[in-house]
C-alpha cells in the first residue's frame, strides 16, 4: 500500500514538474521586451538633454518631486473614494438603491442596450432578490 502511495505521488511530482515548465523559462537570455527599451530610450535622453543644458540637477530632483506629488494625489483620492463608498454603504443599507436603480431603469434598461440580456441589466428579476446589485 506504501508502495503504491509513493508510485503515485512519484507521478504526480514528476507531472507538475513538466507541467510548470513554460518555453520562457527555458530560454537561457530572456528578450528585452520594447517597452524596456522605450524606457530606456526617455531615461538617457533625459541625463543627456540635461546635461547638455546644464540642467542635470533638476533631471535628478523631479522625480522625488513628481514622486512626492503622486503621493499627495493618492491620499486625497483614498479620502474622497471613502467617503464616496461610505455613502453608497449608507444608501444600499437603508434601502434606496433598489429604488434608484429602479428609477433609472427607464434611461438604463434594455431600450438604452438592446443587446445586452435582461439577465444583466436586472439580474434581481430573475433571481427572486427585490434588490439592486
Amino acid at each position: 500500500m506504501a508502495k503504491a502511495t509513493q508510485a503515485v505521488a512519484g507521478q504526480t511530482a514528476k507531472s507538475l514538474r513538466n507541467r510548470r515548465r513554460l518555453p520562457s523559462m527555458d530560454q537561457k537570455s530572456p528578450r528585452t521586451s520594447a517597452m524596456n527599451l522605450v524606457w530606456l530610450f526617455l531615461l538617457l535622453s533625459s541625463v543627456l538633454v540635461g546635461a547638455a543644458t546644464g540642467r542635470l540637477e533638476d533631471v535628478g530632483k523631479t522625480p522625488f518631486q513628481a514622486a512626492k506629488q503622486s503621493v499627495d494625489l493618492a491620499i486625497g483620492l483614498v479620502g474622497a473614494m471613502t467617503l464616496w463608498l461610505g455613502l453608497v454603504k449608507v444608501v444600499q443599507e437603508a434601502g434606496l438603491m433598489a429604488a434608484l436603480s429602479k428609477a433609472l431603469e427607464a434611461f438604463t434598461g434594455e431600450a438604452s442596450f438592446p443587446d445586452v440580456p435582461a439577465v444583466l441589466i436586472r439580474p434581481w428579476a430573475t433571481t427572486g432578490h427585490e434588490h439592486g446589485c
